[in-house]
C-alpha cells in the first residue's frame, strides 16, 4: 500500500476529527487557505505549522507529521551518537539536483518516487544561501534512501557525509537492514522452521523483486 503524503494524512485526520477547514483553521491558528493549499500538495508547510496541526488534532503523531513534511523528528537529534556525520542540507539540495539533471529525470518522477509532495522537494532544493543550519529541513531516512536509490547513488552521499557517490560513512544513521534481522534470529512460516538456506533463498527472491521494480 502506498504511503500518504503530509497533505492527505493531514486531510484525513481533518475528516476523522470532523473538522471543516475553517475548524481546523481556528484550532490550529493556521490560516484556511494554507491548510487547503497543503492538502492539494500545493504549498509546504514550516515546522511551526506542522506542530500547530498536530497539536490541533488528537488523533495527530507529531513526530509523523514532521517526518512527512520533511523535517528531523523532535527526538531524532538527542537520539544521535556524537561522533555521527551532521546532515549537510546545502550539499543535499546540491547533490540532488545535480544527480536529478544527469538522470534526466524530472522533480515530479522523483516526487513520486519518494511519495513526497513535489512542493517540498522544491523547497529542499532551494539554494545554498536560503539554508540556516539551525532551521534545515531535512527528508526522513527512508525518503533519503528512496531518493539515493532513484537517483542511482548512497544515501551518504546525498546527505552529505561522504564525498563518493557509491561510498557510505561507516557512522552514518541506517534503517533496519531486512537480511540483518532476518540472519540475526530465528523465524518460522506458518509453523514451518526456516534454516540458513531458506534464509538466503528468501534474500534472492528480496533480490529479484528489487531488480524487477
Amino acid at each position: 500500500m502506498k504511503q500518504r503524503t503530509f497533505g492527505q494524512t493531514v486531510y484525513e485526520l481533518r475528516l476523522r476529527h470532523d473538522f471543516s477547514l475553517r475548524e481546523l483553521s481556528k484550532a490550529s491558528g493556521v490560516s484556511y487557505s494554507h491548510i487547503h493549499q497543503i492538502e492539494k500538495g500545493l504549498a509546504a508547510p514550516s515546522r511551526d505549522t506542522v506542530m500547530a496541526i498536530a497539536d490541533a488534532m488528537t488523533e495527530a503523531v507529531p513526530d509523523d507529521l514532521l517526518m512527512l513534511a520533511g523535517y528531523v523528528p523532535r527526538g531524532a537529534v538527542a537520539e544521535t551518537p556524537e561522533d555521527a556525520p551532521v546532515f549537510q542540507g546545502s550539499l543535499f539540495a546540491e547533490r540532488t539536483a545535480a544527480c536529478l539533471q544527469e538522470s534526466g529525470a524530472s522533480l515530479g518522477a522523483l516526487a513520486a518516487a519518494t511519495n513526497v509532495e513535489e512542493c517540498i522537494w522544491e523547497r529542499w532544493l532551494r539554494p545554498a544561501s536560503y539554508w540556516v543550519p539551525s532551521q534545515e529541513p531535512a527528508p526522513a531516512l527512508m525518503t533519503l534512501y528512496k531518493a539515493a536509490r532513484f537517483l542511482g547513488v548512497s544515501p551518504d552521499y546525498l546527505a552529505g557525509y561522504t564525498e563518493e557517490q557509491n561510498s557510505y560513512h561507516p557512522l552514518a544513521p541506517r534503517p533496519k537492514n531486512l537480511r540483518d534481522v532476518l540472519f540475526s534470529d530465528d523465524f518460522v512460516f506458518d509453523h514451518m522452521p526456516l534454516d540458513e538456506d531458506d534464509k538466503e533463498r528468501l534474500a534472492r527472491m528480496v533480490y529479484v523483486i528489487f531488480d524487477e521494480s
